[in-house]
């Protein structure tokens, strides 16, 4: 990564994480802090948007209704498998656990790569090529930061080589985002001569991939895995539905922030 490029990646890293909650709401107060004294009908509202905002998006039932747009249309395609008939499972990158010191201080995938590699390998090993082979799996995904070593695409193809034993990966370690996995992984694709796809990611960040991916001129089967949306428990117990659903809490911020983000860049991917 050059210079130019790592610059470019930090300033649009920095606009999103300000755009996004919580960094958002934080500056909102700041700036009714600011305004206080002199504007202070615009100061109250601002810190009212603020503190309304940030205890909405801490909400379960509000952080889970936000996956259900983006994963609606992906929850009957992912469970077609044994239909589907892709020449090649493509798995993107989800990103990566820097430095562990459990595996001597070397990279791993993070959990929502490894939960990604994993469906691949499943996949893969459930369905088979025109000749009865295992598909082949391509796990695409680069460097982001300057520091990174290795790509997220060899952190995968050896995941998946050593411990689910999967015997053809094929690695794209180039793309730094999704509009680019869909745009390297499509000539990769070229090249095996493979005209059909079995696309794995996570079900809220499906619709972009599977965006970028079509514009790209790649035919893709949505094989989505990490359902959110509508996962709240059913129960009669009203007392512990309300406690479910309704009590603010960081992980239901978290959610909101992911699915945000998921809005966020589909619009950004529309108006490129």
């Amino acid at each position: 990564m050059n210079a130019r490029t790592a610059e470019t990646k930090l300033l649009i890293t920095l606009f999103k994480t300000l755009m996004l909650p919580p960094a958002i709401q934080l500056l909102m107060i700041v700036f009714a802090w600011v305004c206080w004294h002199r504007f202070r009908s615009v100061a109250r509202l601002s810190l009212s948007v603020a503190v309304i905002s940030l205890w909405l998006l801490s909400l379960p039932i509000v952080s889970q209704s936000l996956f259900i747009w983006l994963e609606a249309p992906f929850v009957k395609q992912s469970s077609l498998a044994q239909q589907a008939r892709g020449e090649a499972v493509v798995v993107l990158g989800g990103g990566r656990l820097r430095s562990a010191p459990e595996f001597s201080g070397k990279d791993q995938l993070s959990q929502q790569a490894l939960w990604r590699a994993r469906y691949g390998a499943y996949l893969a090993r459930k369905l088979v090529d025109a000749d009865g082979y295992q598909l082949p799996i391509i796990v695409s995904g680069g460097t982001v930061m300057p520091y990174d070593t290795d790509s997220e695409a060899a952190l995968a193809a050896q995941l998946l080589e050593k411990e689910f034993f999967i015997e053809h990966v094929i690695q794209e370690p180039d793309s730094k985002d999704t509009w680019h996995n869909a745009i390297y992984t499509a000539e990769l694709l070229k090249q095996q001569n493979i005209a059909k796809v079995l696309l794995v990611t996570h079900a809220y960040h499906m619709r972009r991939a599977h965006y970028s991916f079509k514009k790209a001129g790649v035919d893709v089967i949505p094989m989505a895995t990490g359902f959110v949306g509508g996962r709240l428990k059913s129960t009669n117990d009203s007392w512990y539905g309300w406690w479910d659903a309704w009590l603010p809490s960081a992980a239901s911020l978290y959610q909101s922030h992911v699915a945000l983000h998921e809005y966020l860049g589909l619009l950004f991917y529309v108006f490129r």
